[in-house]
């Protein structure tokens, strides 16, 4: 690997490094040059030659070490404590095996064993009947190729919440300055502003995004999504793939539609307008977003949307006028999305199933 002229990061310099330091100093070298030789910065240089003299010189004693605050046993007790109480504040974690260590030296005992404490990540409850049925469809899928993954209608609702973002803001501000403007992300005493929405898309194609009126969504409500939004794709996308001078004549769609198992999917009337049209369904397993790919475009989704809210209009309002402009914005930017995500979102499908089965059933990182 070729050397750099940049500093290495700040740690104390090896009796090596001071010698050197001494030497070149003396042969005539400049700071700045004993920095670039050594690759130290050149306050480490002088502050190095006005400590010590190449005469007297003599190196480092070697720092005392501290006596160990916990024996092998108590790092045992420690470490079984903390994995079967693994959501006690670490600092509880000495009261209850009843050896006065501080927080930090648990954590670094934790450390030292490989474990360490992180957020739990939120996923669906499980039941055993979710797991099987998760594992069933993944081995069933598991050797499906890209071009049968495209085929599928993924479809879902999500609820945008104007004003508000999901994702974490980071900013770049110094220590002293985190309450000035640019450095503050603004939240709103107003009434909670929610628009809930309907889309679908398949590997050819970025389907409609259906807006419901206030009050949820029922079975009557998701009846006419399906009506005027699915029906209408499914026709767009049998247009797409017809030759010329062909007759078409009714038959079972070459796209098989995917929905969750919320209530509102399973009215009868819902099933048996898509029997009628003969629009497949696929059977899905419960408790399983990680496997609906949609999920992870309403994020981009989200977030596009909130970047376009704040440029236009700053703060949320519930007026009818303002709801009219926010679901017109909402159309705008699902218009606006792109097919290169949709295309890496199908191709992570053999993933995902791969993930279930490794996983047994059980959640995966999508």
């Amino acid at each position: 690997m070729p050397m750099t002229d940049q500093p290495e990061p700040r740690s104390l310099l090896s009796d090596i490094e001071i010698t050197k330091i001494l030497t070149l100093h003396r042969d005539g070298h400049t700071e700045r040059d004993i920095a670039k030789i050594i690759h130290r910065s050149k306050g480490a240089v002088e502050h190095t030659l006005q400590t010590y003299d190449f005469d007297t010189f003599v190196g480092h004693k070697p720092r005392p070490l501290k006596p160990r605050k916990t024996t092998k046993r108590e790092d045992r007790y420690l470490l079984r404590a903390a994995k079967q109480f693994n959501n006690v504040p670490l600092h509880d974690i000495s009261k209850i095996v009843n050896i006065p260590v501080s927080k930090a030296t648990i954590s670094r005992r934790l450390h030292e064993n490989g474990y360490g404490r992180y957020i739990a990540q939120k996923k669906p409850h499980l039941s055993r009947k979710n797991i099987n049925e998760r594992l069933e469809w993944a081995k069933r899928h598991k050797d499906w190729t890209i071009d049968q993954w495209k085929k599928v209608i993924w479809s879902d609702e999500t609820l945008l919440q104007v004003g508000h973002s999901s994702k974490r803001i980071w900013v770049t501000r110094q220590k002293a300055k985190g309450l000035e403007t640019n450095n503050v992300y603004p939240t709103f005493k107003t009434a909670r502003v929610t628009i809930m929405v309907w889309a679908c898309f398949t590997g050819e194609k970025v389907g409609p995004l259906m807006i419901f009126d206030e009050g949820g969504v029922g079975g009557d409500e998701y009846l006419e999504v399906i009506l005027d939004g699915l029906l209408s794709f499914v026709d767009d996308l049998a247009k797409s793939t017809e030759e010329p001078d062909t007759v078409c004549v009714q038959k079972e769609s070459p796209f098989i539609f995917m929905q969750d198992n919320v209530r509102c999917h399973k009215v009868k009337e819902v099933l048996d307008l898509l029997e009628e049209e003969k629009i497949p369904v696929m059977v899905w397993p419960a408790q399983s977003p990680d496997l609906n790919p949609l999920e992870n475009l309403w994020e981009d989704f989200k977030e596009h949307f909130h970047t376009e809210f704040l440029q236009h209009y700053g703060r949320p309002s519930r007026s009818q006028d303002a709801l009219y402009r926010y679901r017109e914005l909402a159309q705008q930017v699902w218009a606006e999305q792109g097919q290169e995500l949709i295309d890496r979102l199908i191709e992570s499908m053999p993933r995902r199933c791969a993930a279930v089965i490794a996983a047994e059933g059980k959640w995966t990182t999508y």
